[in-house]
């Protein structure tokens, strides 16, 4: 993330730019999703884990994310349109790399071509946040190998390279 905004869009494949500028149309409005309330945690948590139900994935414990908001380790960021959140997107946030933890939209969108728009908008403007904040490293949370894989391919078109990153927990009060 150490280079500017005009390099960092030009990694992004063409198709994806596009996508991006189409999300920028949409009245679209970024914000992080304030976790300093553990009603607001536990919403995130409802949210994301009737996603993962939906779609046969892991879900993501309470006691996990409370754990990393207390260390300060968890930044959601959210899209909303009109008044309603659209997307939620969770990082494990170091300062110097911010993680990809979970995606998913809040409020489908009315086909899956303006839901690409707004999920592709969602991490250029994570990107920028991150960047702002004085992160090096945006991470999408890693790829598989497989060439076919969507996900990979995702990642890949926002331009960047091949990484390899360890995780960590970094604790504190007694556990320390």
């Amino acid at each position: 993330l150490d280079e500017t905004e005009d390099q960092l869009f030009s990694r992004i494949n063409r198709t994806f730019r596009y996508h991006i500028r189409k999300g920028e149309s949409l009245d679209l409005e970024f914000e992080l999703y304030s976790i300093q309330h553990e009603h607001n945690l536990r919403q995130f948590i409802r949210s994301f884990n009737e996603f993962a139900a939906h779609k046969k994935m892991n879900r993501l414990p309470f006691w996990r994310a409370k754990a990393l908001a207390k260390a300060q380790g968890l930044t959601i960021t959210m899209l909303k349109r009109g008044n309603q959140p659209a997307t939620m997107h969770a990082y494990l946030n170091d300062g110097i790399r911010a993680r990809l933890v979970t995606s998913h939209p809040v409020q489908p969108a009315e086909t899956a071509h303006i839901q690409g728009y707004i999920n592709k908008y969602h991490h250029w403007k994570d990107i920028l946040y991150f960047k702002q904040q004085g992160c090096l490293w945006y991470d999408f949370g890693g790829i598989v190998r497989d060439e076919e894989n969507g996900r990979t391919y995702f990642k890949q078109s926002f331009g960047g390279e091949h990484q390899v990153f360890y995780n960590y927990v970094k604790g504190s009060g007694p556990a320390k």
